[in-house]
């Protein structure tokens, strides 16, 4: 069961947002769902309830936001694979940058990590990066077992690194992987949720499970 507990105008509808907790406070990152995706002006709106919501900043010049994480005290976002930090999400310093962009990036195990994207010449990858700080990045691998992705959904869970869904070459994927070291992976059967393909979705965990929500299906020819 969900209840509405805030104004549906509240913040208007939104496109590529991501959510983060910090201080006790929820943040929504986002924009309108009317900016094109290569504009800037995405917004930063906290609450401390769900119910009173304040514009914390206006417009961010970030094009191409693909992930949200926590890193410390600090929560971060890879905008075009720039890697941003902020302890409120008032004030965002730039601390890094991953070659290419489309990198799904996650915090796990105290050290940030950054996989898939596109590489500087438009080939779809399947490398994977690690970084204790968002500023310098080393290469773990140029050649995980999974599909080459772009705009993938990476989280953690049980102390393991997971990558699911996103657009390769063939089209939009419905996989799921996992790795403890990023170098090793896994692949799991293809969940019932994963039956239709999907990008742009949202993967938590909750209650020791994760959890996926939404997203977009693939476009059939003449749609």
């Amino acid at each position: 069961d969900w209840v509405q507990i805030s104004r549906a105008d509240m913040w208007g509808p939104r496109h590529r947002q991501f959510a983060e907790s910090v201080s006790g406070e929820l943040l929504l990152i986002g924009r309108a769902s009317d900016t094109p995706v290569e504009s800037p002006g995405y917004q930063v709106w906290a609450t401390k309830d769900g119910v009173s919501w304040e514009l914390r900043v206006t417009s961010l010049p970030w094009t191409r936001l693909t992930s949200s994480f926590q890193l410390g005290d600090k929560i971060g976002v890879l905008a075009n694979n720039i890697c941003w930090l902020s302890s409120d999400g008032s004030e965002w310093s730039q601390a890094g940058t991953l070659p290419g962009f489309g990198t799904a990036a996650v915090a796990s195990n105290g050290k940030l990590w950054g996989l898939g994207g596109f590489t500087e010449v438009f080939e779809q990858n399947s490398f994977v990066y690690a970084s204790i700080n968002g500023a310098v990045w080393d290469e773990v691998s140029d050649a995980a077992p999974w599909l080459s992705r772009f705009d993938a959904k990476a989280t953690t869970f049980r102390d393991q690194l997971w990558i699911m869904g996103g657009e390769s070459t063939s089209g939009i994927t419905n996989d799921a992987w996992y790795s403890e070291d990023g170098v090793e992976w896994t692949a799991t059967p293809i969940p019932l949720w994963m039956g239709l393909a999907r990008d742009e979705f949202s993967v938590v965990v909750f209650r020791d499970r994760l959890w996926v929500m939404a997203g977009a299906k693939p476009i059939a020819p003449g749609d």
